[in-house]
């Protein structure tokens, strides 16, 4: 017995095309994080995404304003969008936190 995609020899005849589109090709889990953060900006809904590292937090911040700006309906949006993370200072971290708050 053999598969379709396999002959008697067990070896796999199908070509590198041809398997191509068996695969799903996933987005980064940040830039996934990204593409949601969008969404739900897009939506009016107050966010925010935590990431493990700091560069993470930056690539997911810039990603999202990307997007945003991307499209002209919401690219006055990207403007809402703040980065929080680790290393600012109290001081800019309530003043985020106090925007958020407010739905600024």
């Amino acid at each position: 017995k053999y598969s379709k995609t396999a002959g008697k020899s067990g070896k796999n005849n199908m070509s590198t095309t041809q398997l191509s589109h068996l695969f799903i090709r996933r987005r980064h889990a940040a830039d996934e994080t990204a593409h949601l953060l969008a969404n739900a900006i897009r939506a009016q809904t107050r966010t925010i995404a935590f990431a493990g590292t700091r560069c993470l937090v930056e690539w997911i911040y810039e990603k999202t304003l990307s997007i945003l700006k991307s499209d002209p309906d919401t690219a006055d949006l990207a403007e809402l969008v703040e980065s929080y993370r680790g290393g600012y200072t109290a001081e800019a971290r309530r003043s985020i936190e106090s925007k958020l708050f407010r739905k600024e």
